[in-house]
């Protein structure tokens, strides 16, 4: 099932969920200097489906074309640990 979109200026977010995971698509261009207040929501909505139906996350960067080193960081992370749940599992898409 396929929630609606997030975007802001050219970074576009997709929520996907399939039968086993929650997939978070990444397109476009991320930068923003505090992408936080936009990414944080999403993410967090990602894992509270994928816990409430006992899924994993997977972040999806294949369409993702830039995104600055403000985008993914250590204190941007940390909504990982305070919020997932022991049994949720997370993998990482690239195009690598």
């Amino acid at each position: 099932m396929k929630s609606p979109d997030f975007q802001l200026r050219a970074l576009r977010l997709e929520l996907t969920e399939t039968s086993d995971a929650v997939y978070v698509k990444w397109f476009g261009r991320s930068t923003d200097r505090e992408p936080g207040h936009f990414i944080l929501p999403v993410l967090i909505t990602a894992l509270q489906l994928a816990t409430g139906a006992n899924k994993g996350v997977v972040l999806d960067f294949h369409k993702a074309e830039y995104f600055n080193s403000s985008t993914i960081t250590p204190s941007s992370a940390s909504w990982r640990r305070s919020s997932a749940a022991p049994s949720t599992s997370w993998s990482c898409i690239t195009g690598v």
